[in-house]
């Protein structure tokens, strides 16, 4: 959740937004290494022929894919995002901790799950 009070002084003026770059490149190289990793898990996944490894291989896809590749490159260019006041001020941004820790483990969950549908 972000702050609600997302106006600059009493004038009620805009929030003008910057971006870090540094932190923006490192959400796009997370989502590269997760996205090769979780190949790297299917195709462990391919060539297993135990079922109970087969599953916990589609559960790490799904930590690895949903949780390293997706979730965090979005969380981390959300960082990357900066909220300023045209005197300079900056607006810290506010997460919801529970919230922000339902949608990881969610991500994980609905991931798995649907590299599970997609195996049958």
């Amino acid at each position: 959740r972000r702050d609600a009070n997302m106006s600059c002084g009493e004038n009620d003026q805009q929030l003008h937004a910057t971006y870090d770059v540094i932190q923006l490149l490192s959400s796009f190289l997370t989502s590269i290494v997760g996205a090769w990793c979780a190949v790297q898990v299917a195709e462990a996944y391919r060539v297993e022929t135990n079922k109970s490894t087969r599953n916990w291989l589609l559960f790490w896809f799904g930590v690895v894919l949903g949780a390293v590749s997706i979730w965090m490159m979005h969380f981390q260019a959300m960082q990357a995002k900066k909220l300023n006041c045209p005197n300079g001020e900056m607006k810290e941004q506010i997460y919801n901790v529970p919230l922000t820790l339902l949608s990881y483990v969610s991500a994980i969950i609905l991931v798995s799950l649907g590299a599970t549908v997609a195996s049958y």
